[in-house]
């Protein structure tokens, strides 16, 4: 994942992207701060004590995010600031799930929350805060394999694997929508969707417009199911000819403003583009006889508001009395 110029950390965190991920990506504590994120939270993504100080948090509160009593002396956090006072400074550290450091500070230093090969979910390790507020490691056998959120693939310095690490309900993308979005947001385009096995609804639902999703890969005939319009259709390219293989019809072709001459060309009657709502005048501009537009049931009238001499409607087999009744006459 990269960090695009145009998306806000508040924007990345809606769509789904963790801090880590963040991190990761290049945005700041100080923008993930401004964002909600808690001190804890940001200790957690990857940040230091002392990123987290200039990004604004409270000492309090770095304090008590779980850094280990030399990484807060290192970010300038004096022992007299720290819980137990100065005195506290000439105890000796305590071992894993030790007591001897103050609640919130960790004396143990960093936790590896990656169990080593072949442990089950089941054993997994998990830091735990006692009612008494000290931390604690320990074992927990309720831990399910959550759904992988999407991932940027496929870019330049890029992983192209998915995380595999469990995330919180509140990060899950499982939805179609939802995922679409998340590419949309992080500007992936539309051909992550193909990857990642999106509809053309959803991407439609995500704000992807029908020229971005052709180039994709998605076909006219995805495009109708997911609910594209003729017009915007028409507008991404498609021609006649590749709506009607799509499953569209003559009234889609009129709705979009296809020309008449074009809709001809892919096969389509005089009769069906009358029906669908084409005027005589358009369908004799592109290309139709007065033959043509006899079977397809015109009117004499019609053709004579259009312009078309008598002469010529009685060579198309119209007769005098719809010539009469055409002009008129009692």
């Amino acid at each position: 994942m990269l960090k695009p110029a145009h998306v806000t950390a508040k924007e990345a965190r809606d769509a789904g992207y963790t801090n880590k991920d963040l991190v990761s990506a290049g945005f700041s504590a100080h923008e993930l701060h401004q964002a909600g994120s808690s001190a804890a939270q940001l200790k957690r993504a990857g940040c230091t004590a002392s990123e987290l100080l200039e990004a604004g948090c409270t000492k309090h509160a770095v304090i008590t995010s779980g850094y280990t009593r030399q990484e807060l002396l290192d970010a300038g956090v004096s022992t007299a600031e720290l819980p137990g006072g100065a005195d506290s400074a000439s105890k000796p550290p305590g071992g894993a799930g030790s007591s001897s450091g103050p609640p919130g500070v960790v004396d143990e230093g960093p936790l590896d929350t990656h169990p080593p090969s072949g442990t089950s979910p089941a054993n997994k390790p998990m830091l735990r805060q006692t009612t008494g507020g000290k931390l604690s490691l320990e074992r927990v056998g309720h831990l399910a394999t959550l759904p992988t959120l999407y991932r940027a693939k496929d870019k330049p310095g890029g992983s192209s694997q998915p995380s595999q690490r469990p995330r919180s309900g509140s990060h899950r993308v499982t939805s179609g929508p939802q995922r679409a979005k998340l590419i949309r947001v992080m500007g992936d385009g539309a051909s992550a969707l193909i990857k990642e096995g999106i509809s053309a609804d959803d991407g439609r639902q995500a704000g992807f417009s029908a020229q971005e999703m052709l180039e994709a890969g998605y076909t006219a005939s995805d495009l109708i199911e997911g609910g594209y319009t003729a017009v915007q259709l028409k507008w991404a390219g498609c021609s006649a000819s590749a709506m009607l293989q799509a499953g569209a019809d003559a009234r889609h072709l009129r709705e979009a403003s296809y020309e008449v001459a074009e809709a001809r060309a892919a096969g389509l009657s005089a009769t069906a583009l009358a029906s669908a709502g084409y005027t005589s005048r358009q369908l004799l501009n592109g290309g139709f006889s007065l033959h043509d537009m006899r079977n397809a049931g015109v009117s004499a009238a019609d053709l004579m508001c259009s312009g078309c001499p008598e002469r010529d409607m009685t060579d198309a087999g119209y007769g005098e009395g719809e010539l009469a009744s055409a002009r008129g006459d009692s």
